[in-house]
């Protein structure tokens, strides 16, 4: 019988003690940028400062999740990730990386879809997502904004 398992990886984001660490050193082999992240890396913009939409990437205090930060969050995310009855079938694995906002009342916005190898996949990430309890979120000078995070959900069927 095959066991299917779902592997959910996700980096640690930024971290608030080096703030003189480079994107490149922060995600190391597993390169997962979204356009805007690489824009702001060729304009030689600071990460802390937010974009057009007021969406920082890096900020003081980053978002929480349940108490804990990203890594509580992929355990969640884990937890409630279904491997695709028709990508078994088929024999689909693969990536899922997604890009979304915590905003300022703790909800998940923005899902953006940067790579995955097949939309039984994509779907079952967004729905997984689109059903995250809601987190403490950013704070920039001891105000609430809106912060982006980038993960890769790792779909693998192992025999």
């Amino acid at each position: 019988m095959e066991l299917v398992l779902a592997l959910l990886l996700v980096f640690g984001a930024f971290s608030n003690t080096n703030k003189e660490r480079k994107i490149e050193d922060i995600y190391k082999d597993e390169v997962i940028l979204d356009e805007e992240i690489v824009e702001i890396i060729r304009q030689d913009k600071k990460l802390d400062e937010p974009d057009e939409e007021g969406v920082f990437i890096k900020v003081e205090q980053m978002p929480s999740f349940q108490g804990g930060d990203l890594n509580t969050f992929c355990d969640w995310v884990q937890s409630n990730v279904k491997y695709p009855q028709v990508a078994q079938e088929n024999g689909i694995s693969g990536r899922v990386a997604i890009s979304f906002v915590v905003e300022i009342d703790g909800s998940l916005s923005n899902l953006v879809v940067l790579q995955s190898p097949d939309s039984s996949l994509t779907d079952e990430t967004i729905r997984v997502l689109k059903m995250s309890p809601k987190w403490k979120p950013g704070k920039q000078r001891n105000k609430a904004v809106r912060v982006r995070y980038t993960i890769p959900v790792y779909f693998r069927i192992q025999n």
